[in-house]
C-alpha cells in the first residue's frame, strides 16, 4: 500500500460513504449495459466494414463515407468499452479515481477517444454532404465529391482536422494520491489509495467544451438545411421516361429510401449527442462564470 499522510487522507463519514463508491446502476452500466451496446455496435460496423472488403460492388462513394464511420465508431466502442472496464476491474468498488496512474493515463485515452468522436461527427456530415449534391445538384456532384481522390482528400481532412481538435485534451498533468479512510462495515479494507489527474492548463481542457459545443451545432444546422433541401427535391423528383416506368420507379424509390435511411441515422446521431452537449452549455453558462469570478 501506498504511503498516505495526514494531508492526503480523507476521513469518509458513514453517511457519505455511498457517494464514493459505484452505485447499483452505475455498477449495472459498466458490467451489462456497455458491454452489451458495445459489442452491438462493433459486431454490426465490423459487418459493414466486411462486407465493404468483400463486395466490390458496394464500394460507392456513400460507403466509403459510411466506412471510415464505422472504423471510427468501432474505435470509439472499443476505447469507451476498454476505459471503463478496465477502471472498474481495477477500482470497483472505488467510483472515483484512473485505473492508469501516469501522466499517459491521464492525457492519451482522452485524446483518442475526443479524436474518433469529431471524426464521427465530420464524417456523418459529409456523408450528409454527398448525399445533397448527388441528389439537388447531380451536376456538381460529379465534379465537386464524385471521384475517389477527391473522397480521400475529403476525409483525410476530416481525419486530421480531428486530430488537431483533440489534441486540446493533451494538456500537461500531474498525478495526485489520495487516500480515503473508510468506517467499519462496508467491506473495505480500511484505507484505500485512489490516483487523480491534476490538469495542469485548465483552458486546454475548458477548451474541449467549446470545441464539442461548436461542432456539434455547426454539423446539425449543415445536416438539418441539407436535409430539408433533399426532402424538397425528392418530392419534386420526376420519372425518368428513358427507361421503362416500373425501372424508373424502382429507381427513384431505391434512392429515397436510401436518402431516408440516412436522414434517420443521422437524426437519431444527433440526438443522442444533444443531452452531452446541453451538459456542456450548462457548464459554461453556469460554471465558467463562477471559476472566473472566484479567480
Amino acid at each position: 500500500m501506498e504511503e498516505c499522510n495526514v494531508n492526503t487522507t480523507v476521513k469518509v463519514p458513514p453517511e457519505e460513504v455511498e457517494e464514493y463508491l459505484y452505485s447499483t446502476e452505475d455498477a449495472l452500466f459498466v458490467t451489462v449495459c456497455l458491454p452489451i451496446v458495445a459489442g452491438i455496435g462493433i459486431l454490426t460496423n465490423t459487418a459493414f466494414l466486411f462486407t465493404l472488403f468483400r463486395v466490390p460492388s458496394m464500394r460507392t462513394m456513400t460507403n466509403f463515407y459510411l466506412g471510415n464511420l464505422a472504423f471510427s465508431d468501432v474505435g470509439f466502442l472499443v476505447t469507451m468499452l476498454t476505459r471503463h472496464t478496465w477502471t472498474y476491474i481495477k477500482l470497483a468498488p472505488i467510483e472515483h479515481g484512473i485505473a492508469w496512474a501516469s501522466p499517459f493515463g491521464c492525457t492519451v485515452p482522452y485524446v483518442v477517444t475526443y479524436c474518433l468522436h469529431y471524426s464521427s461527427v465530420f464524417l456523418v456530415t459529409l456523408v450528409t454532404l454527398e448525399r445533397y449534391f448527388a441528389i439537388c445538384y447531380p451536376l456538381k456532384h460529379r465534379t465537386f465529391l464524385d471521384g475517389t481522390k477527391r473522397a480521400v482528400k475529403l476525409v483525410a481532412v476530416s481525419w486530421a482536422l480531428s486530430l488537431c481538435l483533440s489534441l486540446f485534451e493533451f494538456s500537461p498533468a500531474t498525478i495526485f494520491n489520495e487516500c480515503y479512510d473508510f468506517p467499519d462495515g462496508y467491506n473495505i479494507d480500511g484505507r484505500v489509495v485512489v490516483h487523480r489527474c491534476i490538469i495542469i492548463c485548465e483552458w486546454c481542457w475548458n477548451a474541449t467544451n467549446f470545441i464539442d459545443i461548436i461542432q456539434f451545432c455547426l454539423s446539425f444546422m449543415a445536416s438539418l438545411f441539407m436535409y430539408l433541401q433533399i426532402v424538397k427535391k425528392l418530392n419534386k423528383r420526376t420519372v425518368d421516361r428513358t427507361v421503362s416506368e416500373s425501372i424508373a420507379r424502382r429507381n427513384v424509390h431505391a434512392r429515397n429510401c436510401v436518402a431516408r435511411m440516412l436522414a434517420v441515422n443521422s437524426a437519431i446521431f444527433f440526438v443522442c449527442l444533444f443531452p452531452i452537449n446541453l451538459v456542456y452549455i450548462h457548464w459554461i453558462v453556469i460554471k465558467v462564470p463562477q471559476y472566473f469570478h472566484q479567480k
